[in-house]
Parts: structure tokens; sequence; C-alpha cells
């Protein structure tokens, strides 16, 4: 259903305190999609943004929020599948990767599966500034405007969940590379250095994989 308007909270710089700001509701266009916000997480990024460690210029102000899931509630007529092919459509539950490809770029049109290659990506939550129409790009919001990639959910899937799906990947894809470099194989034991949420989740991503016995060890000084 259709609001007036939508909340979202911003920052105005480093240190700065949250800034809850109303911004109407968009118009979709064809190619385009408007997502509810189940949940997003706090990522160590964000911690590391606010405290002025982020070595990049930043749009400053602007949403952070880039672990996120949530569901479609309004959809343009030709936005009714990812630029792999997979199905979307109103009332899908999906997760937003904070790197968005174009899907227009030599490396999108021909190697699709690995997106990170992507020659001009979109990051949400990071590097799209409030000031942009139609001023909704993080996840610390009640609605996302999205106009290229999502990654389709489980209709079963708790928004949760889907919004763990980017940090879950960061940790299968540090033990794709341990593969690769024939540091790890099916049955070998794996220490996680660190039993914070990513320590967590690299656990279970090891497990997953085939590890033998896994060791987490140490924790935050200061748990988040």
């Amino acid at each position: 259903m259709r609001r007036n308007k939508i909340r979202v909270a911003t920052f105005a710089g480093p240190g700065a305190e949250p800034e809850i700001r109303s911004v109407p509701w968009p118009d979709i266009p064809k190619k385009a999609a408007l997502i509810q916000i189940g949940a997003c997480g706090v990522c160590g990024t964000d911690l590391h943004i606010l405290k002025g460690h982020w070595p990049k210029p930043l749009p400053w102000p602007f949403t952070l929020g880039h672990e996120l899931g949530g569901v479609i509630v309004e959809a343009g007529p030709e936005f009714t599948e990812d630029f792999m092919g997979r199905p979307l459509a109103v009332g899908a539950k999906v997760m937003i990767p904070p790197l968005m490809p174009c899907g227009r770029c030599y490396y999108c049109l021909h190697y699709p599966e690995t997106a990170n290659k992507c020659l001009s990506p979109v990051y949400y939550g990071r590097y799209l500034g409030f000031d942009k129409a139609p001023h909704l790009w993080g996840g610390w919001a009640e609605y996302v405007y999205v106009d290229l990639d999502m990654l389709p959910g489980p209709d079963d899937m708790p928004l949760r969940l889907g919004a763990l799906s980017e940090p879950l990947t960061s940790c299968i894809r540090a033990l794709n590379r341990a593969v690769r470099a024939g540091g790890f194989k099916w049955g070998d034991s794996v220490v996680i250095q660190g039993s914070g949420p990513i320590g967590i989740l690299a656990v279970a991503a090891a497990q997953e994989m085939g590890a033998g016995r896994v060791i987490c060890v140490g924790a935050p000084e200061e748990p988040r």
C-alpha cells in the first residue's frame, strides 16, 4: 500500500547523530522496484564509517545499511527478473547485495556470475548520497529503491536470515579462496580467529563446506 512519506535515517558525517528524514513515495520506473526493509544488519564497515575511519571520500549525508533483506512491494512492468534471468515479482522476499552490478558492461554481460568485476557498480549504504533522488539508498530506512539487481530468496526465508546473506557470502568467499590456494580441503581442521558475527558465520560456513574440526578462538574486546 502506498504511503505519503517514507522515513530514512541519514548521517551528516563521522560522529554525527542520526537524523530521521521523510521523503515522498517515489514513482517506480518500468525497470525498477521498491523494497520494504524487513531486517538490516549493522556491519563493522558501518561502524568504521561512523568513527571516521573510512579511507575514501563519502557522499555525506547518506543512509547506511547494506546487509538487508526485504520484500518487493512495487515493481515496474519490465522488472520481472534479475540480470541472470531469475524471476522477480511483487511479494517476493529478496536479499540485496551491497555491490550492485550495472548489468550492461562487458563483464556483466559475459561473466554475470562474477559481479565484482563490473566496471560501473553501485554501492548501497555507502557511496550513494541522500541528495540523489529518490533518496532511498540504504538499509537503515523503511524502504529501499532498486533499479539494478537483487537476489530472490525462498518464500519461507526469515528476513533476518536474508540480512545475513551478505556477511555469510564474505565467509564463503574466504574459504573458497583457501580452497583455490590449496590451503583447505574436505576434512581439514579449521581455526577461526575471532568470535564476533563474522567469526560465527565463518564457523557455519566451514562446517557446511566440509571442515572436520572447527576451532573458534578469541572474542571482541567490546562485543557489539
